[in-house]
């Protein structure tokens, strides 16, 4: 699935095995995980197992997280997006759908 919006600032578009690095930053970031139950990534290979989940729900639902370029440097500052959650039970559900947000921290 290819996806792409463009605004004055940013590019949000499809998330990508290339994307690992700044995945890595953001998700190993313990203040980023401060209120997401504390577990930041250690590994690399963690991140790529976030993003092979995130690509596996674009062609299983049609949803997902949506990297966020800022366009005067190219780089990644986040995502944002909607995804099936069955990982974990919240409120008494053990799947729903969770919209959410995550930007690294220099950003």
């Amino acid at each position: 699935m290819i996806f792409e919006i463009e605004t004055e600032r940013l590019i949000l578009r499809d998330m990508r095995l290339t994307d690992i690095d700044s995945m890595f930053e953001l998700d190993s970031d313990p203040e980023v995980h401060k209120y997401l139950g504390n577990k930041p990534v250690k590994t690399k290979e963690e991140s790529r197992r976030i993003i092979e989940g995130v690509l596996k729900q674009y062609e299983e639902r049609g949803i997902g997280r949506w990297v966020a370029i800022e366009k005067k440097t190219g780089e990644c500052i986040g995502w944002s997006g909607i995804r099936l959650n069955n990982e974990y039970n919240m409120n008494g559900f053990d799947e729903y759908y969770d919209v959410g947000y995550r930007l690294i921290k220099r950003f």
